[in-house]
């Protein structure tokens, strides 16, 4: 099948390069020169554990360009959309690009060419039927049906999540419309294609559901699915709280808890919350479509209280044992908002660094990969120092913050970093550090609900 896709994003990069490698010939446009140029000598501006590898094992059935060519797009029975919708001011998705995207493609079609168009972009309820009114004018000569084909991707796993998905969820109001979406998901429904060497897993994993509804309920599968992700990691860390004040530890509560099949075990692990390109601006997005339609979902609106609370508490744990921060310096271990990323968007790390330097500390800070993009956000200067070496972000410090869950910092030889820290004081933001061995070295651990 020929396939186009628009946007070549994360979720752009990942949805064609594996659409590519499971057989279909793949054209993706990209907008911007800078990331064409690199992607057509084959270089990804993004860390995706194995998507380099998928692109250069498809590179005969994959082509990029800098707008819709008119040829390529006429022979495409499907196109996929899937760019950007940054949460605006008020919390709601800014759907100029996706505007954009739809006008492009439209004024490109020939008259007599039959295509579906799928919305893969995270969207509001309503956007499919919105854009299917607005420019039902447009499409009067054309055969073109409007598809709702929400992604579900896990940055550091996403090319797992599209090859090995749990559901592929397709909103339609056309049998046939349906029919091409299953099609172009075939391999994967069926899992004909060449397991990935780098592929561990997901071979014995049951085959994925084909579930087919309207195009509102597609999109508001997106929207809940990362609402109640988010909702559960802001229940643990509130039980975690708990546990603190009453002598208990979270991680048997959360295994306790997440043993049950009807809760199950993941997203259970207590922190420093959520963050990253999805489930801050999906929250705002949902809770926006709420208020428009006179629904509370004040459960959603807890979560994000939550998430933004047990930044603070953390922050106060720190300035509690370790005093006024005014010129104290502090080691933070991780600036991703998960591992195996380089994804620095709304990372509570990040968010902890700017918290840090505001009560005057001096911030060393560290991660395996996303210091470039740290340093986009938040300039290096006097009182934030970004170091490749973990052990030079050690030096000197009062105390270390583990912030992301890299496994990297539980590897750290800690009789090492005993003898170049100031203090021996770690908080463990992830609860990803044996505190048994720390407090036997004689390290003073502070974890979360621990």
């Amino acid at each position: 099948m020929n396939i186009t896709v628009i946007g070549g994003g994360y979720v752009g990069l990942t949805t064609g390069i594996c659409l590519s490698y499971v057989g279909h010939d793949v054209n993706i446009v990209e907008k911007d020169l800078a990331k064409l140029s690199a992607l057509e000598l084959g270089n990804l501006l993004i860390y995706e554990p194995g998507l380099d590898n998928l692109l250069q094992k498809s590179r005969s059935r994959i082509t990029f360009s800098n707008k819709v060519n008119r040829n390529l797009l006429n022979g495409s029975e499907l196109i996929v959309i899937a760019v950007g919708t940054p949460p605006k001011d008020d919390g709601d998705a800014d759907l100029t690009f996706l505007h954009a995207a739809f006008e492009e493609v439209i004024s490109c079609l020939d008259e007599d060419v039959q295509a579906v168009v799928a919305i893969k972009s995270t969207v509001p309820v309503g956007t499919n039927d919105m854009l299917a009114e607005k420019f039902g004018s447009m499409l009067l000569s054309h055969r073109v049906q409007f598809v709702s084909n929400p992604e579900f991707l896990r940055e550091g796993h996403a090319v797992y999540d599209t090859l090995y998905p749990d559901r592929i969820v397709v909103g339609a109001r056309d049998r046939d419309a349906v029919g091409l979406l299953r099609e172009a998901y075939s391999p994967i429904l069926q899992r004909s294609f060449v397991k990935p060497d780098f592929i561990t897993d997901g071979i014995e994993k049951d085959l994925p559901y084909f579930i087919v509804t309207t195009p509102k309920s597609a999109e508001l599968v997106k929207y809940a699915s990362n609402a109640f992700l988010a909702l559960k990691i802001s229940y643990i860390n509130e039980i975690a709280l708990l546990c603190e004040k009453v002598g208990a530890n979270v991680e048997d509560v959360a295994l306790g808890m997440g043993t049950d099949s009807r809760i199950g075990r993941s997203f259970l692990n207590a922190g420093i919350g959520w963050g990253g390109s999805c489930f801050p601006k999906d929250t705002s997005a949902l809770i926006r479509t709420s208020e428009k339609h006179g629904s509370e979902l004040s459960i959603v609106r807890a979560a994000v209280k939550v998430n933004d609370n047990i930044k603070d508490y953390f922050v106060k744990n720190v300035e509690s044992t370790l005093g006024d921060l005014q010129g104290k310096s502090v080691a933070v271990l991780g600036l991703s908002f998960k591992p195996d990323t380089d994804d620095v968007r709304d990372s509570p790390a990040m968010e902890l660094v700017d918290r840090l330097v505001k009560k005057g500390a001096i911030v060393k800070a560290t991660d395996p990969i996303a210091l470039e993009n740290a340093r986009k956000v938040v300039p290096e200067s006097d009182k934030v120092i970004y170091e490749e070496d973990v052990y030079k972000a050690l030096e000197g410090v009062d105390c270390v913050l583990i912030t992301t869950e890299w496994p990297q910092w539980s590897k750290l030889d800690f009789d090492r970093v005993g003898r170049i820290v100031r203090q021996k004081l770690i908080f463990d933001g992830r609860n990803c550090l044996d505190k048994e061995v720390l407090e036997g070295l004689g390290f003073i651990y502070k974890g979360v609900g621990r």
